[in-house]
């Protein structure tokens, strides 16, 4: 089974679990993005670990690139505080190497945005 490879070197849902805080929707599906940003939710959207290294036989580190997202299009300065209260709170809970201010498109809406990004180890 395909999903099986996968939990070898990560468990999303145990990333989901230490990032679920108060006032923030998380997701790993993109399709529910646009709803919940809709419905007034800030979103932290994690998707696919952009690199898995490895550091010998069957241990290593995934690095992540999250994005939390805010809904508030309009006033993209009033977000980043918002967001960046988030990420101050998410910090230690997922380890956060790097914090970057950015945007993402949905359907020609330009919402507010910060990357975040750390890294998991895994051992087989």
């Amino acid at each position: 089974h395909e999903s099986r490879v996968y939990l070898m070197f990560y468990d999303i849902n145990e990333i989901i679990k230490d990032a679920t805080i108060p006032g923030l929707t998380v997701t790993s599906d993109p399709a529910s993005l646009r709803p919940a940003l809709a419905a007034g939710e800030t979103c932290l959207w994690i998707g696919a670990p952009e690199a898995i290294d490895f550091d010998g036989y069957g241990q290593g580190t995934c690095t992540w690139a999250t994005v939390i997202v805010h809904p508030n299009y309009r006033d993209h300065m009033a977000a980043l505080a918002e967001m960046l209260t988030l990420a101050e709170i998410l910090e230690p809970r997922l380890s956060i190497t790097r914090i970057r201010p950015d945007t993402i498109d949905l359907a020609a809406t330009v919402y507010p945005a910060l990357e975040l990004s750390f890294e998991t180890t895994f051992r087989k």
